[in-house]
């Protein structure tokens, strides 16, 4: 598990490393393609900035002074006459609102006519001369004008019947021109704000600036005087209302007073409620007597339905004559009783104490009665007195209910007087207090600093609108250096050929440019020292050794004309010559033979013929002036079906018969795209070398024809980057160019 965990970790490591390099690399081909291209960024971008510079140079200076101003906290001597300017205190906490309101219109158009801006020009475009141009915000607030109008449809037609000549327009375009050049802020965590004003005057920049600022204080005072004059006419109307209304309740209280004779300050329920209490003692009185002598009378009467009305007596014990009564019968009793146990029942003495006794009980019997008819008689008065009071009572309480209906509603009366009077001395105190603080409002903003006239103008910013418009050109050249290099399909280096093809690169080969008196084809031979020569003698070791055993017959093609395939194949053979080959060069491009020209021979008998039997090989062979190998060229442009001819055994006679006679055959075979012969030519090779031109042959022609090569079973030995530019292939940043140039110059002649 370590194991495969740190395989995976290599592997992870590796991956990163390869994005990090990718990106590298795509950096790096970034800066080498402006580096290629700088001289014409440095061109561009110096242009840019030139033009900026002639264009600034010409703008008028602007300058803008700034005034600062200082938004307070309300100092209002009474929180009422705070509330009353709620609206406009409130927005003195938004600084935002504030901003808006320094630079509004009504500020502005308050500036306009006080410094009677419409006389001037610098605002006024019907004073300016009529070549002099707008000014660049003058020229935004006209398009959004005009942009607003085609928003409002009807309306812009109706506003386009106004007379732009008229006064009213005139002083809207004015403040408008204005407006467009101020600019108000806010300094962030305070209660600060900023006006500032640009003009071409700087005098009159400042001036403005401070006009704006005044004005704006005194916005700010007009605004506090307004509310509390609209609150002291608010007051005053509300005060007469209310004192109406105070005058009604107090009125109502009167009456009600009146109506149900309630006297002010006095408390008549007291007396009331102290009477009801006596009434309620006395009734319960009355009750407990009258209860208790109605017990007395009901039990005496049923003691007489008894017949034992002389037990009575114990209920009137009160009454003096039968307290007497009963002493008299005690004592008789007491007498009768020893009578009785001296004499017996029927002595004489003994029939006159029983006389006596009922006599006794006679008389008890007789004032009983007496004593329960008085007793029923002040039962009957303590029944009546009871009725009376219990009446009384009620009435007592039905006063004392009515009297608390009526304190209620009084009360009720009342309260609504004593708030209606409560409120109306509130709103005088406060008509009063309002009054004074209409004489004593201070603004609440004040101007800290005043803007003063500056020496540098604010715009335009030579310097900084230079190094812009140098830094935008430069932007942008690169932006389209990078978008032509991004679409540029050809083949600059060795890397990128190998990359498409597969296929490794035999050699970069320099361009050689004719000189007077010198042909190119001469070039390997006059200078075998230069870099021309080095480069095929290493193209020809790569292909010797490329794919082992070496190949006899080579085949040098193209994609497309003009790549350099026949000077590529001439010097090959050149090369191997100098290495003491016998080597033999075919021009079998049929249809536009090059060569002959190229080494500046005329043949009068050329491959065509060859092929036809017309002349046998030793006819038609020339000889290389510079080197001694052996040429079969053509004299021109032949009328034999090339096709027909690469196909026909004459062909394959032809070579291999040279194959047996030299040590290097090379063809030099038309290009694969335009014509078909090269596959044909193709199968009788060893080996095939494919020229590119660098920096010219497209990477779809490139892949078209190897694919060709490759269907037609056609080895291919390598590439060769054929007519390279040393000097820009340097420029592209590709390592290979050092062979042939920078410190390696040395080692070759020019």
């Amino acid at each position: 598990m370590d194991g495969l965990h740190s395989r995976e970790e290599i592997a992870g490591t590796r991956g990163a490393i390869g994005r990090v390099t990718a990106v590298n690399v795509e950096i790096t081909e970034i800066l080498r393609t402006l580096w290629r291209r700088r001289g014409l960024i440095g061109l561009v971008t110096i242009a840019f900035a030139i033009a900026a510079w002639v264009f600034v140079s010409r703008i008028q200076p602007i300058y803008t002074s700034t005034a600062t101003v200082l938004i307070e906290a309300p100092n209002s001597a009474t929180p009422e006459a705070r509330q009353l300017s709620a609206r406009v205190t409130n927005q003195l906490y938004a600084i935002t609102s504030e901003v808006e309101v320094l630079q509004s219109r009504s500020i502005v158009s308050r500036v306009v006519d006080s410094l009677d801006l419409i006389n001037d020009p610098e605002f006024n475009p019907a004073l300016r001369p009529a070549q002099e141009p707008m000014w660049i915000a003058e020229q935004i607030a006209a398009f959004k004008d005009r942009v607003s109008g085609w928003l409002k449809g009807d309306a812009s037609e109706a506003a386009e019947t106004v007379d732009p000549n008229s006064p009213d327009a005139i002083r809207e375009t004015v403040i408008n021109n204005v407006k467009a050049r101020v600019r108000a802020d806010s300094i962030p965590q305070s209660m600060v704000l900023t006006v500032a004003f640009s003009s071409n005057n700087p005098a009159k920049a400042a001036r403005i600036a401070n006009e704006l600022a005044d004005k704006y204080v005194t916005s700010q005072l007009e605004a506090k005087f307004d509310a509390i004059r609209s609150a002291t006419s608010w007051l005053t109307d509300r005060l007469a209302t209310l004192k109406d209304a105070v005058g009604r309740s107090e009125e109502a209280v009167a009456d009600y007073r009146k109506q149900y004779g309630i006297l002010q300050g006095s408390d008549q329920q007291q007396p009331m409620q102290q009477r009801l209490q006596e009434l309620n003692s006395q009734l319960v009185v009355t009750q407990s007597k009258r209860a208790e002598l109605q017990a007395r009378v009901a039990r005496v009467e049923a003691l007489i339905r008894a017949g034992h009305g002389v037990d009575a007596t114990d209920d009137m014990m009160d009454s003096p004559l039968i307290q007497r009564l009963k002493e008299q019968e005690a004592t008789t009793a007491r007498e009768a009783s020893d009578l009785a146990s001296r004499y017996g029942e029927r002595h004489p003495e003994m029939i006159k104490k029983r006389a006596e006794q009922a006599e006794i009980e006679s008389k008890i019997n007789i004032e009983i009665g007496k004593l329960l008819q008085g007793m029923r008689s002040e039962l009957s008065v303590l029944q009546e007195q009871e009725r009376t009071l219990q009446s009384q009572v009620k009435g007592s309480e039905d006063s004392i209910l009515q009297q608390n209906v009526s304190a209620i509603q009084l009360h009720e009366l009342e309260r609504n007087a004593l708030a209606n009077r409560t409120l109306y001395e509130t709103f005088l105190s406060r008509f009063k207090e309002t009054g004074d603080q209409e004489e004593i409002q201070q603004p609440d903003a004040r101007i800290i600093s005043d803007a003063q006239p500056t020496r540098q103008p604010s715009s335009p910013h030579t310097r900084l609108m230079t190094a812009a418009a140098g830094l935008t050109g430069f932007v942008l050249i690169s932006l389209l250096v990078l978008l032509v290099e991004q679409f540029n399909l050809t083949i600059r280096g060795r890397k990128d050929l190998e990359q498409l093809t597969g296929l490794p690169v035999l050699g970069q080969i320099p361009q050689v440019r004719a000189t007077p008196g010198h042909r190119t084809g001469s070039y390997l031979t006059e200078k075998p020292t230069s870099s021309f020569a080095e480069a095929f003698r290493i193209a020809w070791f790569g292909l010797k050794h490329a794919m082992p055993p070496a190949p006899k017959v080579v085949l040098v093609t193209s994609a497309l004309p003009e790549e350099g395939k026949s000077l590529t194949s001439l010097s090959i053979a050149r090369t191997a010559a100098s290495l003491a080959m016998k080597v033999v060069l075919v021009d079998a491009d049929l249809r536009r033979p090059s060569l002959a020209g190229a080494i500046g021979l005329t043949p009068s008998i050329g491959l065509a013929e060859v092929l036809r039997g017309e002349f046998s090989l030793e006819a038609a062979l020339n000889k290389d002036p510079d080197t001694g190998i052996d040429l079969l060229l053509n004299k021109g442009a032949s009328s034999m079906d090339a096709i027909s001819a690469g196909a026909s055994n004459a062909m394959a006679q032809l070579v291999a018969r040279l194959r047996n006679e030299y040590d290097l055959v090379i063809i030099d075979s038309p290009p694969i795209l335009p014509v078909a012969d090269t596959q044909l030519f193709g199968q009788l090779a060893d080996r095939a070398v494919f020229c590119v031109r660098w920096n010219k042959t497209p990477r779809a022609s490139v892949q078209l024809g190897l694919q060709i090569l490759r269907d037609a079973h056609v080895p291919v030995a390598g590439t060769l980057l054929t007519r390279v530019n040393l000097r820009k292939h340097a420029r592209y940043g590709y390592g290979e160019s050092t062979y042939y140039g920078g410190k390696y110059r040395g080692y070759y002649s020019k």
